[in-house]
Parts: structure tokens; sequence; C-alpha cells
């Protein structure tokens, strides 16, 4: 259902074109430094250059949640599984369209999207970009243990199942 390399995501049911982030070149070249550095700690390469057919996970940047058919309060969204494991080479989506056309903002939103691809859920920390919760500050990935969740506390898992009772989004 994912292939990044096929330009196919259990996201989109149908072909579907997304429009890019409109954005200045420093703009853009921040939300990429951004990404760069809230990954440093993970063995991972932020391009913005398609790598072609090597496995990767795709995050477009760009576009309306309307373009995959999910509801305008949708920042992102990207394939997650039961058991919160790898989501190989999926595509994720960050929908410019209803965030602030700031660089940081982006890129956090980025951000928990592919960690979401990466078996990371929502989290109950506001200075990791896991969570929904405010934050006054630069949000970076925690070596710290947090419980899951939205707004309170639950185990780590969607639709009722439990992947791990907690989760840190460095380890």
């Amino acid at each position: 259902d994912n292939n990044s390399s096929r330009q196919v995501s259990s996201i989109v049911g149908e072909p579907t074109l997304i429009t890019g982030w409109d954005v200045d070149d420093e703009s853009w070249a921040s939300t990429v430094a951004c990404l760069t550095e809230i990954y440093a700690p993970c063995d991972v390469t932020i391009t913005d250059q398609d790598p072609g057919k090597v496995p990767h996970i795709e995050a477009v940047i760009g576009g309306h949640p309307r373009d995959v058919g999910l509801p305008d309060n949708v920042a992102g969204v990207s394939p997650f599984t039961t058991d919160c494991s790898i989501v190989e080479n999926s595509i994720v989506f960050t929908f410019t369209d209803v965030l602030p056309d700031d660089p940081r903002t982006v890129c956090e939103v980025a951000a928990q999207e592919i960690a979401h691809s990466f078996g990371l859920d929502h989290e109950m920390l506001a200075a990791d970009p896991m969570t929904y919760l405010d934050y006054d500050g630069d949000r970076t990935f925690r070596d710290e243990m947090a419980s899951c969740g939205e707004f309170s506390e639950r185990t780590c898992g969607v639709n009722g199942t439990t992947c791990r009772q907690r989760q840190n989004s460095v380890a």
C-alpha cells in the first residue's frame, strides 16, 4: 500500500495532485535545515531531492487536507501501524494551506508526520514534535520517556491497540 519510489500512498485512494508550498528559497532552506537539526540524533538523511528507487520515507509539503479527503483541521497525516512498527517507503503529508507561513511550524509538523512512519505515536511532552500540546519554543526529539496521547495520557497505539506503555522519541 505504500511505495514512495512509485508515488503510491495508503493515505490517497486515487491519483491526486498536491500543490507545493508557495514559499521563498530562504524559508524553504530554513525548513530543510530545521528538519536536519531535529533528525540529527537519528541515522537518517534529510534531502529535498527525490532519491529515486532507494528505500525512503517521502514528505510531501504543501496543499490542503481536502486534497486527500481530510477535514480542514488536519495539518498533516502519515500511515501508522497498530503495532507501532516502521512503515517502510511511506509518503507523509504536511498541509501548508492550513498552517502559518512559518518554516519552524511547517518543519515541526513534518517532523511529527515523518516520525509516525518510524512508529512514534503522539505524546504528552510539549517540547517534543510528537505532541499536540502548546509550547513556546523550538521542539526537538527528547531523550526521555513520555506518555502517549493527544491532550490526555493513554497507552501508545491506535484504534484501541497497545504497542507500548510509553515512548522515548530519541530511543
